[in-house]
């Protein structure tokens, strides 16, 4: 004899049916935002702003007192740490817990500025450079802080940006000196070599790496000041300008949307440039397709740019639905409606 399946559990099940398929079709999909450490003239505030890059729209997740400098996200941790001068501050994602790990640790007062910040999700430390020309570590909570390396004091050699390589064990980072370059520091051999070198006097403002290509932005100074994108291979080979004559600050480079970000001052239509307002760039690997996708307020500064992948929430709520589904049909109301049956 054929068993009938009462109404409300078919409907259960058809509920059930939709929501682990619209589950299974959003999970794992991932929103790509970009974080930007600026800071604003007006009330002389760093403000942590998040920007989507498909429509624009800005949003204000923490702001701390005096001038950001940079800014590094573990995105797998789900955990943000930013800068200032003097400061080191940490929060999650949307900037809640907000606290600084500097006071107590490696805290060097407001006459010292915290330069670059990169993040190891694996080992969960945090590395900082400062204006003592000393590249440092210390656990995410700011404990146990240690040298990694440095110049000395009067050397005319001065650490610039760098970047933790953590696949090749390594950092970049570009140094000034009476020639300037880009170095790579091994972590585990503690050996220095040079990758880029330049003849002229170039100043390198930010260096990121991505598919396996070291990008950075310069300015030349030269009878005329030139301002350039370029990238390599991370053995210094194929040395390449991709975008010239636009000025690049706080570039960071994105192997998921394979795309360059940086910010610059507003290119007027005279062809001149407003430092009081900025525009965030976005471009292909390669240079290409050049394209603003923000417009900062009149006096932000923007300083750093992160590259973030956030899940969309609605992959945990459609996942809880379905779990409460689940749980929905099998209780006792509807097991003793199925045996009347």
């Amino acid at each position: 004899m054929k068993k009938n399946t009462p109404p409300r559990s078919r409907f259960l099940h058809f509920l059930t049916f939709l929501t682990i398929l619209s589950s299974c079709s959003t999970f794992g999909y991932a929103k790509t935002l970009l974080y930007v450490n600026t800071y604003a003239f007006g009330d002389a505030l760093s403000h942590i702003i998040s920007v989507d890059p498909e429509n624009g729209r800005m949003k204000t997740l923490a702001s701390v007192p005096f001038s950001g400098r940079d800014l590094a996200v573990d995105s797998e941790n789900g955990v943000m740490f930013f800068s200032t001068n003097g400061k080191v501050y940490t929060s999650d994602l949307w900037g809640n817990n907000l606290r600084s790990i500097s006071d107590g640790y490696f805290d060097l007062g407001l006459g010292n500025r915290y330069h670059d910040l990169e993040v190891d999700p694996i080992n969960q430390k945090i590395y900082f450079k400062s204006d003592d020309n000393v590249v440092s570590r210390a656990n995410y909570d700011g404990s146990k802080p240690e040298m990694v390396f440095s110049h000395p004091d009067d050397s005319p050699e001065r650490i610039g940006p760098f970047e933790l390589h953590l696949s090749s064990n390594s950092i970049y980072f570009a140094e000034t000196s009476l020639l300037d370059r880009i170095r790579r520091f091994d972590l585990q051999t503690r050996d220095i070599n040079s990758v880029i070198w330049y003849d002229d006097n170039i100043h390198i403002r930010d260096l990121h790496i991505a598919s396996g290509q070291l990008y950075w932005g310069g300015i030349l100074f030269n009878q005329e000041t030139d301002t350039f994108i370029q990238r390599a291979d991370l053995d210094g080979d194929e040395h390449e300008t991709i975008i010239d004559d636009l000025f690049a600050w706080g570039l960071n480079v994105d192997e998921i949307t394979q795309k360059v970000y940086w910010t610059t001052p507003r290119i007027l239509e005279n062809g001149e440039s407003d430092v009081n307002q900025h525009d965030l760039y976005e471009s292909n690997l390669d240079g290409s397709q050049i394209r603003v996708i923000a417009a900062f307020e009149p006096g932000i500064s923007p300083r750093m740019i992160h590259v973030v992948t956030i899940p969309e929430p609605a992959s945990i709520t459609l996942t809880f639905f379905t779990l409460t589904l689940l749980t929905l049909r099998r209780s006792p109301r509807t097991r003793i409606i199925e045996l009347r049956q």
